[in-house]
């Protein structure tokens, strides 16, 4: 099922967007209320952290990347980086987070 937007279709049929620069804050939050999450400060350091990753590799970060990047920017471990990204995004970083970045679909999420 796709998702429409301002009457286009951005995403594919999981909701991920297709064309990393059909991005925007505006995306972010709807996407983010589909998703059932209220963005805060703490969620716009991520989609910062990712987009920024994306745009500089031409690809979204591994899992254990994300917690390293996310751990370095808060000055935090690894395992508490993780935990917030888990309390952040309860579904799963692939899952919402990529998704409220507006990143392709990664080819680990089934």
């Amino acid at each position: 099922m796709s998702i429409s937007f301002k009457d286009r279709i951005l995403e594919d049929e999981d909701g991920y967007l297709v064309n990393f620069s059909d991005w925007s804050e505006e995306l972010a939050i709807y996407q983010a209320e589909l998703e059932k999450i209220e963005l805060e400060q703490n969620h716009w350091d991520v989609v910062r952290l990712l987009r920024q990753y994306y745009e500089t590799n031409g690809l979204a970060p591994m899992l254990k990347i994300l917690f390293n990047l996310v751990a370095t920017e808060k000055g935090i471990d690894k395992k508490e980086a993780s935990q917030l990204l888990y309390q952040l995004f309860p579904k799963g970083p692939f899952k919402q987070a990529f998704k409220v970045a507006g990143l392709p679909k990664p080819k680990s999420c089934v």
